[in-house]
């Protein structure tokens, strides 16, 4: 809805989500929050981080393009624990992505407020729609980042992403972010001249 709150979503049937929402927010081209759905059997009521918004009408516009995103203020899910679902003490507090849509690169960093920082890089898939990526952690027992991500709006003026934390000092921990755009330019391009065969 327009407060950024998910009502359901359809994986093999229609999943409905339940209160309580936290961190929601809609900006109208990208969407997130956390709520819980009901997993089942003894898992029972779980943490559910979540980011959507509108596809990219005309990927091909952007298909030579370069763009640079920052987390929006108020952007991110508070990390819940894997395992547990428990609400994690610390925050996400940073956020950036570079999508090279000419190159299909991506890389970008989150950063928490607990010191912890981890880079990622990946690839653009699905036509410019979506993306992936992984990366380690800043801690000393060297943890993990994984990315699943998406593009939204006219010349993907939002990316919305979904990432999974493993790290043994700090834990395991899942979040949602949503960022906005603060670049498109070209893409630079490489001009080989040889001489030809010798």
């Amino acid at each position: 809805d327009s407060s950024g709150r998910l009502m359901s979503y359809q994986d093999a049937g229609t999943v409905t989500i339940q209160g309580p929402y936290s961190e929601t927010g809609n900006d109208g081209i990208i969407a997130w929050g956390r709520a819980v759905i009901d997993t089942g059997g003894e898992s029972g009521l779980q943490p559910f981080h979540y980011a959507l918004g509108t596809p990219v009408p005309n990927p091909n516009d952007i298909s030579s393009k370069v763009a640079t995103y920052s987390l929006i203020s108020g952007g991110a899910t508070k990390p819940t624990d894997s395992f547990s679902g428990l609400q994690a003490s610390f925050s996400l507090v940073s956020a950036d992505i570079t999508a090279n849509f000419s190159s299909g690169a991506v890389s970008g960093g989150l950063g928490w407020s607990n010191q912890l920082t981890a880079g990622f890089s990946g690839s653009i898939v699905d036509g410019g729609q979506k993306f992936s990526g992984s990366g380690l952690t800043s801690s000393s027992s060297g943890g993990t980042l994984n990315v699943d991500g998406f593009f939204a709006g006219t010349n993907a003026a939002r990316a919305g992403l979904i990432y999974l934390l493993n790290d043994s000092e700090f834990g395991s921990y899942i979040g949602a972010a949503a960022l906005a755009q603060t670049n498109l330019s070209d893409a630079e391009l490489r001009l080989v001249i040889t001489d030809g065969p010798q």
